[in-house]
């Protein structure tokens, strides 16, 4: 899983997903998805921490293997479905 955001980004120090990888445990676990806003992990509060501080507490925090078997307590915002379809860019 890849993280974005944080404290002084666009973001307005939101830690959100920015991709799920297939092959990990978040995707296995299907409760998080992209675009959705990490609140909390372990009791640790991520909103307005820079993205670092995020990354270096899910580091600490995935000691164990990476099969899919360990937990981490988390507090998520999930990010309402959306049409892509609707969706102006400009690139």
């Amino acid at each position: 899983m890849y993280l974005e955001g944080g404290s002084n980004t666009p973001l307005l120090g939101r830690v959100v997903v920015a991709e799920v990888l297939e092959a990990g445990a978040a995707a296995k676990s299907g409760a998080i998805s992209k675009g959705d806003q990490i609140l909390m992990l372990e009791g640790k509060k991520l909103i307005d921490v820079p993205l670092e501080t995020a990354q270096t507490t899910f580091k600490d925090h995935m000691k164990g293997k990476l099969d899919g078997s360990q937990i981490l307590r988390m507090i998520i915002a999930v990010a309402p479905p959306k049409n892509y379809e609707d969706e102006v860019t400009f690139f």
